[in-house]
């Protein structure tokens, strides 16, 4: 064989923007803006059998729409079938079809055509009649084994494939903003997922390239297992992930999350005014998504651009809360008032069999009709555990008040909790279980409007933190929010104040204490409404307000 087409050979299967760019004819993508993508891919090297190419095995790749992920994708395995014709890959996306539509583009690039494409002319071997072109499979001419897969197979999210073997298992888009809608939705694809994994042969090379729609989608739970294996927090990988333009490696996950632009100051709810200083903002892909075209999408509708664009669902609305709002209501330890009355609430583990949940709670401390949360408990306990791990928590906060969930057997506990308890003044308040549909959102909601009027605030060096972060964001889309709920909890003891708040929240926060009293004393169900005479106050000067309640309009 001539060295140069030796040569040329060896750097198509080894440079993969080279192939994509100059061989493949996708001329948008270059080193400048792709050359960090590529090196989230196995960088192969010819002559090595695949699967010994990499010692990371999972790879995800989160960019934005538009910026030629899959393209890159496609190349990619273009790339491994010319490292190994033997090999066999499976694409898994979100819908048939699209998975039909990914592999034809691969096969494309295999077809010997009247006008030669520099593939067929480099590698002819691998390449097929146009007659011989298949929808949803394709297998090399030149490989040596015989399987009962193709090189390359399609298949939707939902489509039954046991019985197959595959080397590689590329899930592109399999995350779609229709089965990101809700919960039910996201186990589904997550579960599915895991199954298609079981068929990957020992040493095999799972892909997760998309766009992150939900907080909770497999995409999110491929970075909260990774970080578990690797005993690291999440809250410091989202921030390397936001920072580092290059993959990282997590356990045994490598990450590369892209997004279409950085604010400087990492902004997230930007104003009209914002979107008029561009340079205040870093452009990840200036070639093709343009600050211009960025800023009309934001304007357009800010939740898809969050996840289109940004690939941050956490901000899109999935979540009841804004990390902007977390920000501003954290504070340091040393501002926390040292008087006050000392609250505390428990969420237990055990309620509806779930012995191996986790038990949370969260204290703080009540100054002047504000509740400063200083410190949690997020923790596996046995059952025969849980009284002890209340009281010793209540003697170590010096807890004036206790307020328990009341669910399914829980109130067995109250004597072991008074045994340990001696000496302590703490009064014990056991909260009847809300069971009508959505509870928990419109507790959590609850916290949103404590924050937001300066009513609630938490403690930087609280235990847990970043935890009650995580479920605060992802409240209403995650099921993983016990913490969050304690807190909803510990915000019931705020007492409201007629001239601290608007007469929409204290109206609001009546007709909640009237349904959950008819609810304790009747049962389920809406209590008949009653028609009430309108009260009449008397003139109150507004002077002073302003600085007090800003915000109020005096």
């Amino acid at each position: 064989m001539d060295k140069r087409l030796q040569s040329l050979r060896k750097r198509c299967r080894e440079d993969l923007i080279f192939l994509a760019s100059r061989v493949l004819g996708y001329d948008r993508i270059t080193y400048e803006s792709h050359g960090n993508v590529a090196r989230l891919f196995i960088e192969k090297r010819e002559g090595v059998p695949y699967l010994q190419q990499s010692d990371v095995k999972e790879r995800l790749l989160m960019m934005p729409r538009g910026t030629f992920k899959s393209t890159l994708d496609v190349a990619d395995a273009v790339q491994a079938i010319l490292i190994d014709p033997n090999i066999r890959i499976l694409v898994l996306t979100g819908a048939s079809a699209l998975a039909d539509a990914f592999v034809s583009e691969i096969v494309a690039h295999f077809v010997k055509r009247d006008n030669a494409t520099p593939l067929s002319l480099i590698f002819p071997e691998y390449c097929i009649k146009e007659s011989e072109a298949r929808t949803g499979s394709f297998t090399v001419p030149n490989r040596t084994k015989i399987y009962k897969e193709p090189t390359v197979m399609s298949a939707g999210i939902e489509s039954a494939t046991s019985g197959y073997h595959f080397d590689e298992l590329r899930c592109d888009d399999v995350c779609t903003n229709r089965n990101s809608e809700s919960q039910t939705y996201l186990e589904r694809t997550a579960r599915s997922i895991h199954m298609a994994t079981k068929m990957l042969n020992p040493g095999g090379y799972l892909y997760l390239i998309g766009t992150h729609y939900n907080p909770s989608d497999a995409y999110a739970l491929a970075i909260d297992a990774a970080c578990e294996d690797a005993e690291v927090k999440r809250k410091d990988v989202d921030e390397q992930l936001l920072t580092d333009p290059e993959p990282i490696v997590v356990g045994g996950l490598k990450i590369l999350r892209k997004p279409a632009w950085i604010h400087n100051r990492r902004r997230s709810n930007l104003s009209l005014e914002d979107l008029k200083r561009p340079e205040d903002f870093t452009l990840v892909f200036p070639e093709i998504l343009s600050f211009k075209f960025l800023a009309k999408q934001y304007r357009k509708d800010q939740q898809s651009f969050f996840t289109q664009y940004l690939n941050d669902p956490y901000v899109a609305g999935g979540g009841l809360v804004t990390p902007d709002l977390l920000r501003e209501c954290t504070i340091p330890a040393d501002q926390i008032p040292k008087e006050g009355k000392i609250f505390c609430a428990w969420d237990l583990s055990y309620k509806n069999g779930k012995t191996n949940d986790y038990t949370a709670a969260v204290v703080g401390i009540l100054n002047n009709g504000i509740m400063y949360a200083f410190d949690s408990v997020y923790a596996k306990y046995r059952p025969s555990e849980i009284g002890k791990g209340i009281a010793a928590a209540i003697y170590r906060w010096k807890a004036n008040q206790v307020d328990i969930e009341d669910c399914l057997g829980a109130q067995w506990l109250e004597s072991s909790i008074r045994n340990e308890l001696v000496g302590s003044t703490a009064v014990i308040t056991w909260i009847p279980v809300d069971r009508s549909e959505n509870s928990k959102q419109v507790r959590i909601k609850s916290i949103e409007s404590m924050l937001a009027s300066g009513r609630l605030y938490l403690s930087a060096n609280m235990s847990n933190l970043t935890v009650l972060y995580d479920q605060l964001l992802r409240a209403g889309v995650s099921r993983k929010d016990d913490l969050a709920d304690t807190l909803a909890y510990l915000s019931d003891r705020i007492p409201i104040d007629r001239l601290s708040l608007p007469e929409a929240v204290v109206n609001y926060a009546e007709e909640a204490r009237k349904k959950a009293l008819y609810r304790l004393v009747y049962g389920y169900g809406e209590p008949t409404p009653v028609k009430k005479e309108p009260e009449i106050y008397s003139p109150q000067s507004a002077d002073g307000l302003d600085e007090l309640c800003p915000g109020l309009g005096f």
